[in-house]
């Protein structure tokens, strides 16, 4: 590698095994609030990943999730 080469970026590697997808369509507005979101999070996360946030946030103040 030479020393101007640019470090590789972490791609996130293989999803989960135990996990199933879910895909789903949001409205532009809603996808705004989204994108909102995940500014306002320190890392900045992927929007599979602030839909997560959200999700289980939701589910354990309902106390679905512990």
């Amino acid at each position: 590698m030479s020393e101007t080469a640019r470090p590789e970026r972490n791609r996130g590697g293989r999803p989960r095994v135990d996990a199933v997808p879910v895909t789903l369509r949001l409205r532009p507005l809603l996808l705004n609030a989204l994108d909102d979101f995940r500014r306002q999070q320190r890392d900045l996360p992927t929007r599979p990943e602030a839909v997560r946030r959200i999700v289980a946030q939701i589910l354990r103040g309902k106390n679905y999730l512990k």
